[in-house]
């Protein structure tokens, strides 16, 4: 199952990487300041939108009812800008979506920590803006080598809001961007932190009902019972005491 897993999640992350490659394309470099941010947004529906097809492929039409179940953690990360925040009832819904404890307890508290696509989008746009604004010239290689750096640099970042500036200024002194750029995107950093927050919940969800599915550990969908209910207070990586299903 680990392996599984963790092809899963390196499966999520290369959609999230994918879904980058043609906005930073486009954003030219550094020669042009402004498209970044703007860009990012974009990056971020491109990923729903091919993470719904890979959801569909592996899942079948169920993945339209797992967004549904997921609407309420969507909402809550959406609105409080942290992961962690939508995780009970992120599991709850992935329990009532008919995967078994056994592995949503396991893969999706994995997810947090290695399957963060959202943060790693959007440090990859916020480090390409003040790039861009400092007119500083990045060819496309190096471009990719940001994306590179920050899919591993991203790896364990906390699902708390404004947990990603920390990484963000690391990788700016590393390709000698002035760290003082991050006081542009701090005035907006909030309201960009709601959308990774949401991307990072949809690409979690959907790599714990793959592995759910190829596991066969994927039931029917059903109610909600007393051995889904998870408490509100627990956290990513707590094994929730349920019976298996």
């Amino acid at each position: 199952m680990i392996r599984k897993t963790m092809f899963a999640v390196a499966t999520v992350a290369a959609i999230g990487a994918a879904a980058l490659i043609p906005t930073e394309a486009s954003a030219g470099g550094g020669g042009k300041g402004g498209g970044g941010m703007g860009g990012g947004m974009g990056g971020h529906h491109g990923h729903w939108g091919r993470g719904y097809g890979g959801g569909f492929v592996v899942i079948g039409p169920r993945y339209s009812h797992l967004l549904r179940l997921i609407r309420e953690p969507l909402m809550i990360a959406f609105s409080t800008a942290s992961s962690e925040a939508a995780y009970p009832k992120t599991l709850e819904g992935l329990n009532r979506f008919g995967a078994s404890s056994r592995i949503s307890s396991f893969v999706l508290p994995l997810g947090y920590s290695f399957n963060l696509d959202g943060t790693m989008m959007y440090c990859t746009f916020a480090s390409i803006f003040i790039a861009q604004t400092y007119r500083i010239d990045m060819s496309l290689g190096t471009q990719l080598a940001m994306l590179a750096t920050l899919m591993i640099t991203s790896k364990g970042v906390a699902g708390v809001p404004r947990a990603s500036l920390v990484v963000i200024a690391s990788t700016l002194s590393q390709f000698g961007i002035p760290e003082a750029g991050l006081l542009m995107i701090m005035g907006i950093d909030t309201f960009l932190d709601m959308g990774r927050s949401a991307t990072n919940v949809i690409g979690n969800s959907l790599a714990t009902a793959v592995v759910a599915k190829w596991e066969g550990e994927l039931a029917p969908e059903h109610a909600l019972g007393p051995d889904d209910v998870v408490p509100p207070d627990m956290i990513p990586g707590e094994i929730p005491a349920m019976a298996g299903h």
